[in-house]
């Protein structure tokens, strides 16, 4: 993490600017600063590609498989010091 106002925000920005350019790309920005947990981030996301139809479609197809995933390998999630999570016993690998 970096400190404040060195130019994040500005290089990503540029950065899209660029890529709109091409024209090959699909290109969001949300801003997530503000979102408290990881469904203010999912409605953040989806709000802002709604326009965007089929990137909408895209991205809430990618969130589902994600936790279809996500949630056959893991067998709970706590805190300890920032997060916990417990893999199912036999999960092995990367």
């Amino acid at each position: 993490m970096a400190p404040r106002r060195i130019g994040k925000t500005s290089l990503v920005r540029e950065t899209f600017r660029r890529m709109e350019e091409r024209g090959n790309d699909y290109l969001l920005f949300v801003d997530v600063q503000d979102c408290k947990t990881p469904e203010d981030v999912i409605v953040a996301l989806s709000l802002a590609a709604q326009p965007y139809g089929s990137l909408a479609s895209k991205i809430a197809d990618a969130f589902s498989s994600f936790w279809d995933g996500f949630r056959d390998k893991v067998e709970s999630v706590g805190t300890s010091e920032l997060l916990e999570l417990r893999f199912r016993e036999g999960i092995a690998g990367d």
